[in-house]
């Protein structure tokens, strides 16, 4: 019987998904909650888009501050979710580059109604450590980075542009009450 051949060494992913299957779907999903959750905190209710024709994954919406009387506050949110970032809180910035043209130009484009930003939440590769429970809270693994990039032009000929984004300007709870009262002044981001 000959001797059995060693296994050559499997080269290491970068990414660990629990099932690869499934990874980018459940990154979709980890940063749903994180925004869900940070709509709640604020007040807000968060309606997922389940039909992404505009460029926007979810509405997060404010209801007027009395019942009846106003109209309710709405922003806009495309979400952006990677592993391959890990902003650096002694940078000032970080940069994202869209993978396609036209999830840019939809945040860029200078709405007149209903405002929009762009979240961005780099995601460790190892996906069981995305959330650490304890009795006291549940700890999830980096958050989402804010940007408004309302009226921004970038060279037509750029396929995947890139946008520099403040590693100051987190995406909470607090962030997001101040936003809904400028758009409810109707104010610009």
């Amino acid at each position: 019987m000959p001797a059995a051949l060693p296994v050559p060494p499997q080269p290491t992913q970068r990414i660990e998904p629990v099932d690869a299957r499934t990874f980018t779907t459940l990154l979709e999903q980890l940063q749903m909650a994180y925004v869900a959750a940070v709509a709640a905190t604020a007040g807000c209710t968060m309606q997922p888009v389940d039909r992404d024709v505009w460029g926007f994954d979810a509405w997060l919406i404010r209801p007027p501050s009395q019942i009846g009387v106003g109209e309710e506050t709405p922003l806009a949110v495309q979400l952006k979710n990677t592993t391959t970032l890990k902003p650096d809180p002694n940078n000032q910035t970080f940069s994202y580059q869209f993978k396609q043209r036209k999830y840019f130009d939809a945040l860029a484009f200078p709405r007149k109604g209903v405002q929009g930003i762009c979240l961005v939440m780099a995601s460790p590769p190892r996906q069981a450590s995305w959330t650490t429970p304890n009795h006291e809270f549940m700890r999830l693994e980096h958050c989402c980075y804010w940007i408004n990039l309302k009226g921004r032009q970038v060279d037509a000929s750029i396929k995947s542009p890139s946008v520099k984004i403040r590693t100051a300007d987190i995406f909470n709870a607090e962030v997001l009450g101040g936003m809904m009262d400028k758009l409810e002044r109707g104010e610009d981001l």
